[in-house]
């Protein structure tokens, strides 16, 4: 579900629906960790695939990675010839042409900007940022499952306010249908058709960013769930220059810095229940978002170098998780003494630790059988699913089918139960 939404965002919708690029954005990562077990972990390697425009040119070590970008350059090339050709048609009729908003098409609009060289640049670079933005969010995602397991009685209020935030939103989009239709009386014209437009009734209770942004206990809810489990040695820094820090602390130009997160995240002075789970103490705090870094709240670094992405993992973040809410009232562990045990290991290590899905809507559900992958489906009255971190596949199996999900505009979107 996480590499979809990446693919929509990234790629856009037409070229985000070809399995081989959600493919090629799942197993990229793999491929590319693979790569480096190879040998190829030296900072000039690196450099060196990074800054060059074909990126299989070490014959047989790159390959699987060439492989991904050719993918997508194949699947991105007839939508790019498709889009010029209605651009260059809107422009002899002299009407404005609406530009698709995915990031291709803005590296495609400024490919002199940044000095891409051919599509095939373009989507090399592309990849190079999914390897660092897919397995990350896929962690966080799944460590954010492993809370909802260990502490359900949180999980209602998180539904409760997504209930109410698209019962509101559906009633404005409502009153502006209304509007839309009393106008056209007034003026004496036929009433406007809805279906297939933004105000489309079937969208009315669809998740977007916007209504995400409204999450307030969402918010506090993983802001909480970083702070609560973290790496404790983390953001390496590689000292450019001598430093010498206010309390004294010499730091000699070369020298290697580890942040100690545990540290900051369990500093006694956040007051007496530091060591407790309390997922909405943040909730009215606006300067306690889960997005604004602080010395409390380092997971995503600070200053110019915090995490440029953390806003799209979020947004991935709060829309999986209402998807979750939406279609399942109770996660839990299959062996409740393995809680604390999960919780504490290292973020990104694979775990054997299956969750049961209660399904809201259903009794028949499917049961995964393997760390990974789904292996077989059955007839049960909950879902046994295995959440690792290597994919998210492992905890989207519905009794229903499918999710619906869908990415409009950059906003990830999503069909509320």
């Amino acid at each position: 579900m996480t590499n979809s939404i990446v693919a929509k965002v990234f790629m856009g919708m037409e070229i985000a629906q070809d399995p081989k690029v959600t493919e090629s954005f799942i197993f990229c990562t793999r491929d590319f960790g693979q790569m480096l077990t190879a040998g190829l972990h030296t900072k000039s390697s690196w450099k060196l695939f990074s800054v060059n425009t074909k990126y299989g040119y070490l014959d047989g070590v790159l390959n699987p990675l060439h492989k991904h970008v050719q993918t997508l350059v194949t699947a991105s090339t007839p939508v790019i010839l498709e889009r010029r050709r209605c651009e260059a048609e809107c422009q002899e009729k002299g009407i404005p042409y609406e530009r698709p908003v995915d990031i291709l098409q803005i590296l495609l609009d400024e490919s002199d900007k940044y000095g891409f060289v051919d599509l095939e640049d373009i989507c090399g670079h592309i990849m190079l940022t999914v390897l660092a933005a897919v397995h990350s969010t896929v962690d966080a995602c799944t460590n954010m499952l492993y809370f909802f397991a260990a502490y359900p009685q949180y999980a209602e209020t998180l539904y409760n306010e997504q209930r109410d935030i698209l019962d509101e939103q559906a009633q404005e989009r409502e009153k502006e249908r209304a509007k839309l239709v009393a106008k056209a009386n007034e003026q004496g014209v036929a009433a406007p058709e809805f279906v297939g437009t933004d105000l489309d009734p079937k969208k009315d209770l669809e998740v977007c960013t916007s209504t995400v942004r409204k999450m307030v206990y969402f918010d506090s809810y993983l802001r909480e769930v970083f702070r609560y489990r973290s790496v404790k040695f983390n953001l390496t820094h590689k000292a450019r220059k001598t430093v010498v820090l206010s309390n004294g602390q010499y730091i000699s130009k070369g020298s290697k810095v580890i942040i100690n997160m545990h540290s900051a995240h369990y500093n006694p002075e956040l007051g007496e229940d530091v060591n407790e789970f309390k997922p909405f103490k943040y909730v009215g705090q606006t300067a306690k978002s889960v997005l604004k870094p602080a010395t409390d709240m380092i997971t995503f670094g600070m200053g110019a170098h915090a995490c440029p992405g953390r806003f799209l993992a979020i947004s991935e973040m709060k829309i999986l998780g209402t998807l979750f809410l939406q279609r399942y009232s109770r996660v839990a562990f299959k062996d409740p003494e393995a809680t604390r045990r999960t919780l504490t290991e290292f973020i990104g290590e694979p775990q054997t630790q299956p969750l049961i899905l209660t399904s809201r809507h259903h009794t028949c559900t499917g049961e995964v059988t393997s760390v990974g992958e789904v292996t077989s489906v059955s007839a049960t009255k909950t879902t046994t699913t295995t959440a690792t971190s290597t994919t998210t596949t492992t905890t989207t199996a519905s009794s229903s089918g499918s999710f619906s999900a869908s990415v409009e505009s950059s906003s990830a979107t999503v069909a509320a139960a």
